[in-house]
């Protein structure tokens, strides 16, 4: 019989819903927002400290975008399934 499948199928959506219900999603987007905010001011500090002579800040901006990479690469796509 093809009840254990639907059990399954309904126990994803009730925890999915409840997911989304229970979670302070308007707290995690202005918590998201303000890092993303924080993380381009940092990348934008280092470009004008490089601009202005400070050869030592190309290290940090090269860090930075570095980490940024990695953190987008993280979301959907980007291969790795292919990995």
């Amino acid at each position: 019989m093809q009840l254990k499948p639907i059990l399954s199928l309904s126990a994803t959506l009730v925890v999915l819903i409840l997911i989304s219900v229970l979670l302070p999603w308007r707290d995690i987007v202005i918590w998201a927002s303000s890092q993303q905010r924080e993380f381009q001011n940092a990348m934008a500090t280092s470009l004008q400290m490089i601009r202005a002579g400070e050869s030592a800040a190309i290290w940090s901006l090269c860090f930075a975008t570095a980490a940024y990479g990695f953190v987008h690469a993280l979301g959907p796509g980007h291969g790795k399934v292919l990995l």
